[in-house]
């Protein structure tokens, strides 16, 4: 009895979580299919982005503003605009007045 893949997942394929057993054989095409339409919903590096994201943001903790948070956040955002722009006089104004 021949089985024609694409009208055996067409029919049969239900999801990723789809308990059934493929046909002997057909388990390599089951999980090509299954890979096939999980990334259709969502792609690959979608995926991984927000997979790292969430492993990231564990490591993040928010506190309320202290008194002593002035010099460290002055140095974080010098560092960062020092990457990626130039520190022009607003910048260093906005720096050493934190609370304006």
């Amino acid at each position: 009895m021949t089985i024609s893949y694409q009208t055996y997942f067409s029919i049969k394929f239900k999801g990723p979580h789809d308990k059934q057993k493929s046909p002997p054989g057909l388990s390599a095409v089951r999980r090509k299919t299954e890979w096939d339409y999980l990334l259709a919903k969502k792609s690959l590096s979608s995926r991984v982005t927000e997979k790292r994201k969430q492993r990231i943001s564990k490591d993040v903790e928010i506190v309320p503003y202290q008194h002593r948070h002035p010099p460290a956040f002055k140095k974080l955002n010098e560092e960062w605009i020092r990457k990626y722009f130039k520190i022009e006089e607003p910048d260093r104004l906005a720096l050493e007045n934190p609370k304006k």
